[in-house]
């Protein structure tokens, strides 16, 4: 948590060819900023067996 009370995270660091996505999250509760963590994960996802 943040000295102005929110939450946040970093993903990373990204590989060369996922740059272009979002690495910075910041939300006003844990639970928020999970929501935003799982949804960017899931825009990223590739499907099974595809690497």
């Amino acid at each position: 948590m943040s000295d102005r009370g929110r939450w946040w995270a970093l993903r990373g660091p990204l590989p060369s060819d996922r740059l272009f996505e979002r690495d910075a999250f910041d939300a006003d509760t844990a639970e928020e900023l999970r929501a935003a963590l799982v949804a960017a994960g899931q825009d990223t996802a590739k499907p099974e067996g595809e690497r």
